[in-house]
């Protein structure tokens, strides 16, 4: 973390899901410096939330909190193009930053 904290320029998070084993769905987070190195982050259980986008926003609120509490500088968000996450991005895009669909 303390490569992440120093980057000039600020990190990319991104947010990939995928259904395990157990089908739940989960949603991968990695954060990527300015310099392209990744740093898996977290995964967390999305499976009552990934339908809704106001929940898959609340979700990502929560995780800009919690980085920008560590320091960290987030200067991009990139997700996988699901319904909610589609949704979610028009309403960050508005709001705050540059959101690309992948």
């Amino acid at each position: 973390m303390i490569l992440i904290k120093k980057d000039p320029i600020g990190i990319t998070l991104t947010f990939d899901g995928w259904i395990n084993v157990k089908n739940e769905q989960l949603l991968g987070v990695i954060l990527i410096t300015s310099e392209g190195r990744p740093y898996i982050w977290k995964a967390v259980d999305i499976s009552s939330e990934r339908e809704n986008h106001l929940k898959v926003i609340k979700k990502t609120e929560s995780m800009l909190i919690e980085l920008k509490t560590k320091g960290i500088t987030v200067c991009t968000i990139i997700t996988d193009n699901a319904g909610a996450y589609a949704a979610a991005q028009y309403i960050f895009i508005n709001a705050f930053f540059l959101v690309f669909a992948i």
